[in-house]
């Protein structure tokens, strides 16, 4: 009756659609599940409407600056954030804004396609600040998990200050090296200086955020690309034999200064390609450290004194 009655909500009404749920003993489906799906798909047509207006080029896709506009806007619509001050929205953009592009855009084309950021949960993420209230601690999506959150931008705003001890609105490799348990390498600080873009040899905000995203999130195949590219020391996207004892043996120096015991090196060496069972057993690729499924706790032994101790 209600296809008959109002012919656009026919498409929702179609045999394809109502194979999606679930159906009790006389063929039927729940009215609640069949009805959230209908808001969602009503959701995302209002959000890709959304984006396409700040689309400028009209080619599919937004850039960084057209994203940050997005968000710039969409902030006073977002209940959960009302009690974020003026002052702070631009770093509150800047941070929002490189989540999407650190996990949805790893090749650097400084553009998403809108098509991809409607299938992200990123955007769900986002999105869960529409609500009156936050949803309870432990809950998907909760302030203290959502990085979209004012508790979380603030916390690593926070970060970014507190490193930054010269309070120049920059981080030097001495600064950076005191992230979390202070026990990041010296040699592993140094090459993400080398390999991502920096400012005459200082980080930005910016490019700390990425590195957050990626030492937070080390699972992710995107957090693996960002830390391997600081371990490929010969650029030829190989981890080899020496290059896993070169960077232990920094963990070493890093442990032993502070009068802690360390492994042998070449043990840990072993220890790490067993681990990953390389499809080369002269080598160590992006897929192996992905597929084998330990590829972070590697990359934590390689990197940070805690992490291996």
């Amino acid at each position: 009756e209600l296809k008959e009655q109002v012919p656009r909500f026919g498409k929702y009404f179609t045999a394809t659609q109502y194979l999606r749920f679930d159906r009790d003993q006389f063929g039927c489906i729940a009215v609640l599940p069949f009805f959230s799906y209908i808001v969602r798909q009503v959701n995302i047509a209002q959000v890709r409407i959304q984006l396409s207006l700040y689309d400028s080029l009209g080619y599919g896709y937004l850039r960084e600056k057209d994203m940050e506009n997005f968000v710039f806007e969409l902030v006073p619509t977002l209940p959960q954030l009302a009690a974020l001050q003026e002052e702070f929205y631009p770093f509150y953009v800047f941070t929002a804004v490189r989540r999407f592009f650190f996990f949805l855009d790893p090749k650097r084309t400084g553009r998403i396609f809108i098509k991809d950021l409607l299938t992200s949960p990123i955007l769900s993420e986002l999105l869960e600040l529409r609500t009156e209230q936050p949803l309870s601690p432990g809950e998907e999506g909760a302030p203290s998990s959502n990085w979209f959150s004012i508790q979380a931008a603030l916390k690593v705003y926070g970060q970014y200050l507190e490193l930054d001890q010269d309070q120049n609105g920059m981080l030097g490799p001495k600064e950076l090296q005191k992230y979390g348990s202070g026990m990041l390498t010296e040699l592993f600080i140094s090459r993400l200086f080398q390999e991502y873009q920096t400012y005459e040899g200082e980080m930005d905000y910016k490019c700390f955020l990425d590195f957050v995203l990626a030492m937070e999130n080390k699972r992710s195949r995107q957090a693996m690309a960002y830390l391997f590219r600081a371990l490929d020391l010969h650029g030829n996207g190989r981890l080899d034999a020496f290059a896993v004892k070169y960077f232990f043996n920094d963990v070493v120096n890093t442990l032993r200064a502070r009068d802690l015991d360390a492994a042998s090196i070449e043990d840990v060496k072993d220890e790490v390609f067993d681990m990953v069972k390389p499809r080369n057993p002269m080598h160590i690729t992006l897929d192996d450290l992905v597929n084998c499924g330990q590829g972070h706790t590697v990359v934590s032994i390689l990197t940070d004194g805690h992490g291996f101790w």
